[in-house]
């Protein structure tokens, strides 16, 4: 794919410095390789199982919902100069936290049952992480990753509830920080901060799904 030769200039924003057998300075950041890897797999068009699907037929996002076989899947496409398109569709609600009657109004949509939701972001890619630093212990280790993006437009989700209607909304990121003292403390931030999870499906292959913080 045209992206590998590009993929040298992703940020590594720690090395993977040791002293003695069991002691790290700082925790591994992905290789160059490992987020090639991600990427490249993310590029598959697959179901949240695993298969490969064809969407040659499939008109709009939204037309999804209407066949209950459907399965969600995760569709994602990085350009040349590392500009990311991805888009999806679920059935599963839980994903963007709208379980309570607290997450609606939050997002700003009607609480109402829901069939699924559609998604879409473009963003730049600018660097990776591991989502648990603390537990990995080779740069090449494959492991849940976060994504770090330059947000292009927003990221927004689409709702279909099952009485046929629609409510979208764009996400907004929160900001947890360490509190004086001790805990934490989180704030809702007024755009999304370009954090993306990159996980797997349940074969093991990589695709880039939902908003890290929000």
């Amino acid at each position: 794919m045209k992206i590998i030769k590009y993929l040298w200039v992703l940020a590594i924003f720690f090395s993977n410095v040791s002293y003695g057998a069991n002691v790290r300075w700082k925790h591994p950041t992905p290789s160059s390789t490992l987020v090639n890897a991600a990427l490249t797999e993310a590029q598959v068009i697959r179901s949240a199982k695993g298969k490969e699907i064809n969407l040659e037929n499939v008109s709009s996002l939204t037309a999804l919902a209407a066949d209950d076989q459907q399965d969600d899947f995760f569709l994602t496409t990085v350009d040349p100069d590392l500009t990311l398109h991805t888009k999806g569709f679920s059935r599963n609600p839980g994903m963007i936290g709208l379980i309570f009657e607290e997450s609606f109004q939050r997002a700003g949509i009607p609480d109402k049952p829901v069939k699924g939701f559609v998604y879409q972001y473009k963003g730049k890619i600018i660097g990776a992480t591991f989502s648990m630093p603390h537990m990995t212990h080779s740069e090449n280790e494959r492991s849940s990753m976060i994504l770090h993006t330059q947000p292009l437009s927003p990221f927004t989700i689409t709702v279909l509830y099952q009485d046929g209607t629609t409510a979208s909304y764009d996400v907004k990121s929160v900001e947890t920080r360490a509190r004086f003292g001790g805990g934490f403390k989180s704030k809702q931030l007024d755009s999304f901060d370009g954090k993306l999870w990159l996980n797997f499906d349940e074969k093991y292959h990589y695709f880039v799904g939902m908003p890290y913080n929000r």
